[in-house]
Parts: structure tokens; C-alpha cells; sequence
């Protein structure tokens, strides 16, 4: 059995929440667990709201297969003062890795999301989101490194946009992708990535969706300064086929390894875009902060 009680005083809104739990243990394979979560949020831009969610979850391990599950219920009621509207939700998550070989395995990943609200409301919607992928890291060759990946994104709820409160594009979206790195040396490793995106998306909710399908190409160089540190610089090639647009963007970064399982990294990207093809809105030049863990 567990308790636990989190204050968030950094977020856009305030939270208090209460989380009460118990974990069953079935196997050497399998376990289970449930939880009840409270919570009170203090939201100065739509009202504050009270929140009961219950969820269960699973995780199963073996020498070949290592799986998570998890499926929840959130009732967030609202204030008398509140502009926003009770709503109900169910989220579910999953993922899954699998090893074909000691070089090769599959990778599976899923959440997905559905709100409704009592009023007609923006609020509302449903998201999806798939992923599948299969890595490659040859043994006898630990300098190449391949990952293939499908992704399936239907997003009805509209992406974030930096800055603003409102939110943005919808859309339907299917991306392949094939990237790869391969150390040339014990110092440098080159790296490419190319996707295709096959998408309909609209500005928001309110309006029909049109085709807007794209493609992406990537190509990297790293360079290890020292054990520690190192430097990496990026041309990517976006081009949106149904809008007609095309635009090249360059960055840089410079990591610094924290341990053998953790790495941070400041960089600065000079294009409008992401190389994640579902990122539909072009707010990413800037600074940024890169943060990597592996386990």
C-alpha cells in the first residue's frame, strides 16, 4: 500500500493532489496496482476545480517481452466562479518492448484520451497516439545504429502553441520515419533521419480538414570534445507539399555527460520547425534545454 501527496506551486496552475494505492504482486512476471487520486486546482486564468480520478495498471516483465498498462477515470468539477466547464476522462496508456534478438527488438507505445464536458465546449475531443519501431544494432558492429518507426496521430484536442492560452492545429497524421547514426571514428558519428508525413489538419476544431502532407530530411555530425563533452550541429530540409512551402534550418548543440546514464545539453535552433513531423506550428527557433537518460 502507498501514499503520497504532491504540491505543484511551478505549473500554469496550482495543485494539490492526494494519491492512495495498493500493489499486487501476482508473479516473478506479473503485477497489478490501482489508485484514488484528489486533487485541488487553483487555475487563475479559467477557475479553480476539483479533481477525483481512479486508475488501474499493470506491468508484466520476461526475458523477452516487458509490458506496461494503465486505464483512468477523471471527474474534474468546477467552481461557480469558474469559465471552464465540469468534464469527464478517460486516459489510457501503454508500452511495449520487445526483443526479437540481442540485435534487434520491437518497440510499441500508446496513449490515448477522450473528454466530454457538460456544454458545448472546445474542451472537448479525443486523441490517439501509436507508435511502432523496430531498432537494429548490430553486434559485431556496434558503430551503426538503426530505428524504424510508424506513428499514427489523430489529435481532435489542438496542439499547443508557445506563448498563447489558445489552442492550435488538429489533425489526423501518419509518419514514417528511418534514422540512424554510425560512428566514423571514436570521436565523430554521423547521423541522418528522413520522414513522411500523410496528414489532414486543420487550424482548430472549428473548421474542415485538408490535406497538408510533408516531408523531412535530416543530417548531423557529432564530434566528442573529450570523455565528457561534446558538440553536434544539424541541417534539416522541411518541405510541405500541399501548402508549398520549404524552409532549411540549422542547429547546435553542445552536451555535457552526467554519469554514464544521463546527459544535458544546451542548443540553439535556427529554424521555424521541429524535426517531429506532427508539429504542426512552426514556434521552435530559439534556445532550448536537451535532457537524455537511458536505463
Amino acid at each position: 500500500m502507498f501514499g503520497e501527496n504532491t504540491y505543484d506551486i511551478f505549473d500554469t496552475a496550482n495543485k494539490l493532489t492526494s494519491t492512495y494505492g495498493v500493489e499486487y504482486i501476482a508473479s516473478d512476471f506479473l503485477t497489478y496496482d490501482t489508485a484514488i487520486e484528489f486533487a485541488q486546482v487553483e487555475d487563475s486564468d479559467n477557475g479553480d476545480f476539483d479533481r477525483i480520478a481512479v486508475s488501474f495498471g499493470l506491468r508484466y516483465e520476461d526475458r523477452s517481452l516487458t509490458a506496461r498498462g494503465r486505464v483512468e477515470y477523471r471527474v474534474e468539477t468546477a467552481d461557480e466562479a469558474a469559465s471552464r466547464p465540469d468534464a469527464d476522462t478517460v486516459l489510457l496508456s501503454a508500452d511495449a518492448r520487445y526483443l526479437i534478438s540481442d540485435e534487434q527488438r520491437l518497440l510499441f507505445s500508446l496513449d490515448a484520451a477522450d473528454t466530454e464536458t457538460n456544454e458545448d465546449s472546445l474542451l472537448n475531443g479525443s486523441l490517439v497516439d501509436v507508435s511502432l519501431g523496430y531498432a537494429y544494432r548490430p553486434i559485431l558492429n556496434e558503430r551503426l545504429n538503426l530505428l524504424t518507426r510508424y506513428r499514427y496521430l489523430y489529435d481532435m484536442y489542438g496542439q499547443d502553441i508557445d506563448g498563447t492560452v489558445e489552442t492550435g492545429p488538429v489533425q489526423e497524421s501518419h509518419v514514417f520515419s528511418v534514422e540512424g547514426s554510425y560512428d566514423l571514428t571514436r570521436n565523430w558519428t554521423l547521423g541522418a533521419k528522413i520522414g513522411g508525413r500523410y496528414s489532414d489538419s486543420a487550424e482548430d476544431g472549428t473548421m474542415d480538414l485538408e490535406s497538408n502532407d510533408a516531408i523531412l530530411g535530416v543530417l548531423n555530425v557529432r564530434y566528442d570534445v573529450t570523455q565528457n563533452w561534446d558538440i553536434l550541429a544539424e541541417m534539416r530540409r522541411f518541405e510541405a507539399i500541399d501548402a508549398g512551402l520549404s524552409e532549411t534550418g540549422f542547429l547546435g548543440v553542445i552536451s555535457r555527460d552526467l554519469g554514464k546514464h544521463f546527459k544535458v545539453g544546451v542548443g540553439y535552433n535556427f529554424g521555424s520547425f521541429s524535426d517531429d513531423l506532427t508539429d504542426l506550428t512552426f514556434d521552435d527557433k530559439g534556445a532550448f534545454l536537451n535532457i537524455t537518460a537511458t536505463y
